[in-house]
């Protein structure tokens, strides 16, 4: 195809999100003119179109991987503060009653008189999310998820330093008065950062490691759900889910939160920068303050982005597609995923990717060769049945990827007279695997 030059050469792969500069000690100061970023332009027919064939791989990547076997790491059990004899009728009582056709008193003391032993029984563990610092893996460990499935009163944080295998509990939280459901842990500008939904609202909270408490907390009122925003480079913004699709960025300087965007969906993300999406005449434009690009493609999602690659991902009902522009080369990398499954989502590491499907499956992925590297195989189980099954979890950071394989939890098994919470005989933890481009 005929490749026509639309743009002028400037300083966009020198101020890229994922660019680092070096500094050099000179004798003279030597001054220097500052330039002004060049807005670039893309067309789509200045790309040649490559058809690359999907081929998964036995190898390992070409990339620095480090696998830990946690398997050895254990955890105690505890009794959460709501189990309490003095205050399990309260907070338990609007659980069950919910449950209960009718909802009686009578209902509810019979209730608690069954499941009696249950309640004075510790309670087995559950991991729950993870974040990556650049160097050590946190994950939440949650006590109280047998009868409060959405929230819970005893929850501890720990992190594992691959360098050391050290495996501390660096944050413990138990209150009665307010539950919290730990949704995501995210590390941001030095510190750790929680979102959740408590007792009303959903929230944010720094994780103060020190005072041993929760900080700075953001709530969101009438609010579904709150998340991290995954491709918001260096910036800390949640994604909120009220009667809107809302976006807030929390300002390093000023420490305050702001509403960035407010609609029916959440836009597309490069590098912290909302980008613009524009579907006319039957094709998909988006556009940022460093470039525009007309993707010659009737829809599509941005979902990674890099120095030199940008990758889309377009689902219907049945196939998905991974387009990969290389700007440089001038080049569209066209990768069939149908046969990997739906669910699929892909981050940027480098000029490649990470591929993941579901909730267990990884893979590292080189668009221009079509190469397909499993990295973690986790086989969940069926919700309904008891028996522990796997999930994974993944956190980048600093151009590196970690990805933590944990057990699923155990579900507990209700019957007329007795509830059963026997922890799992497999290990909560499985693997960590550290990649580096």
């Amino acid at each position: 195809m005929k490749k026509i030059m639309t743009f002028i050469v400037s300083a966009f792969f020198l101020t890229a999100c994922s660019s680092q500069t070096n500094d050099k000690a000179v004798s003279e100061p030597i001054e220097q003119t500052p330039t002004e970023p060049v807005f670039m332009e893309y067309s789509a027919d200045e790309f040649t179109d490559i058809s690359v064939n999907v081929s998964k791989q036995d190898t390992p990547p070409p990339a620095a991987i480090q696998e830990y076997d946690l398997s050895d790491i254990t955890f105690g059990e505890k009794l959460p503060p709501c189990h309490l004899p003095e205050n399990r009728k309260e907070y338990l009582g609007e659980l069950v009653r919910n449950q209960m056709e009718g909802g009686s008193l009578k209902g509810l003391e019979q209730y608690l008189e069954i499941y009696k032993d249950s309640f004075d029984t510790p309670c087995s563990p559950n991991i729950k999310a993870a974040a990556f610092d650049g160097e050590r893996v946190y994950y939440i460990v949650d006590y109280d998820y047998h009868h409060y499935r959405n929230c819970t009163h005893c929850f501890d944080i720990y992190s594992y330093d691959p360098k050391t295998a050290e495996n501390k509990c660096v944050f413990e939280y138990s209150d009665v008065s307010q539950y919290i459901d730990p949704l995501q842990l995210k590390w941001h500008d030095g510190s750790l950062w929680l979102s959740g939904n408590d007792s009303t609202d959903a929230a944010i909270y720094r994780v103060d490691m020190e005072a041993g408490k929760l900080a700075d907390a953001k709530t969101f009122a009438d609010c579904y759900y709150v998340s991290f925003n995954e491709h918001s480079g260096d910036k800390l913004i949640a994604e909120v889910n009220t009667n809107r699709c809302e976006l807030w960025e929390r300002s390093d300087e000023t420490k305050e939160w702001e509403m960035i965007h407010s609609g029916g969906d959440f836009p597309s993300m490069y590098c912290g920068e909302i980008v613009s999406e524009n579907v006319a005449d039957r094709e998909l434009t988006v556009e940022c303050s460093s470039f525009k690009l007309n993707t010659g493609l009737r829809k599509g999602t941005l979902e990674a982005a890099s120095q030199n690659n940008l990758s889309f991902i377009t689902v219907d009902s049945v196939s998905s597609f991974l387009y990969t522009y290389n700007l440089p080369e001038k080049e569209r990398y066209i990768l069939d995923l149908t046969a990997i499954g739906e669910s699929i989502h892909v981050y940027p590491l480098g000029d490649n990717v990470i591929l993941k499907q579901g909730d267990g499956y990884f893979a590292y992925v080189i668009p221009k060769l079509g190469a397909v590297f499993n990295l973690m195989n986790s086989a969940i189980s069926d919700p309904m049945d008891p028996k522990t099954g796997e999930v994974a979890y993944s956190a980048i950071y600093g151009g590196k990827a970690a990805l933590l394989k944990t057990a699923e939890p155990k579900n507990a098994i209700y019957s007329s007279d007795k509830i059963d919470f026997s922890p799992s005989e497999d290990p909560l933890l499985k693997k960590l695997l550290i990649i580096e481009e």
